[in-house]
């Protein structure tokens, strides 16, 4: 019965291992943004060069969210790079929420 309880303690912890690197390990949410927005969120931070226009600043709560735009696609986009990446529970992405709230807080 021990060896039971014992084998059954260790499945759980792997189990609880597994879902932690799964969960660090997601893949990174963009948010679709128009130039204008990343121009208003950048501000005299943003940088142009190689064919991209963007930044990388501060997005609220200590997080940091990079932004560009691509001159040849003409195609915008957000990302918190130090985000958790987990849903809230009405369904929103944590990192979508953080880059939504940062450009609506820009000047």
């Amino acid at each position: 019965m021990r060896i039971f309880a014992l084998l059954f303690a260790f499945i759980v912890g792997l189990a609880a291992l597994a879902f932690a690197v799964s969960e660090a390990s997601a893949k990174t949410i963009t948010v679709k943004l128009t130039s204008e927005q990343v121009a208003n969120v950048c501000g005299k931070s943003l940088q142009t060069g190689g064919g991209h226009s963007g930044c990388t600043k501060s997005c609220g709560n200590g997080h940091i969210c990079d932004y560009d735009c691509s001159n040849k696609t003409k195609q915008c986009g957000g990302q918190c790079l130090t985000c958790p990446q987990r849903r809230f529970p009405f369904g929103t992405n944590f990192p979508a929420h953080v880059v939504n709230m940062s450009v609506k807080a820009a000047p």
